[in-house]
C-alpha cells in the first residue's frame, strides 16, 4: 500500500493561507498587513525545498509594493493624482492577495 505524497506539508500552507488571509483583512483594518509581512520574513526559511514557499517571496514582494506605491500617492495628493494612486493601490494589494490565497488554497506555488 502506497501513500500519495503531499504537495506541501500542512504546517506551510497553513501558514501561507495565514498571511494570505491578514492581507485581505488588511484592506479593511490596515495594520494586519504589517503583522502579515513580518511573519512572512520569520517563516519563509523554515522549508526552502517547500513548493509553497514561493508564497512568502510574494507576499513580501507584495507588501513593499504596495508600501512603496501609497507612500508615492500620499506625496502626490498634493497634486490631485495621489487618490487614483492610492486607490490603485488598494486593487493591487486586494486583487494579488486573493488571487494568492487561492493558489495557497489550490495547493500551487507562485510561478
Amino acid at each position: 500500500m502506497t501513500e500519495t505524497p503531499t504537495k506541501f506539508t500542512d504546517d506551510t500552507a497553513t501558514r501561507v493561507k495565514i498571511v494570505w488571509g491578514l492581507y485581505i483583512l488588511s484592506v479593511v483594518v490596515g495594520i494586519t498587513s504589517i503583522v502579515g509581512v513580518v511573519l512572512a520574513y520569520i517563516w519563509r526559511g523554515d522549508d526552502p525545498t517547500n513548493p509553497l514557499s514561493t508564497h512568502y517571496r510574494k507576499q513580501i514582494r507584495t507588501f513593499w509594493i504596495a508600501l512603496g506605491l501609497a507612500i508615492l500617492g500620499l506625496i502626490l495628493v498634493i497634486v490631485g493624482v495621489g487618490i487614483l494612486i492610492l486607490l490603485a493601490v488598494g486593487v493591487y494589494f486586494a486583487v494579488m492577495s486573493i488571487i494568492g490565497l487561492m493558489k495557497a488554497l489550490d495547493g500551487k506555488p507562485w510561478p
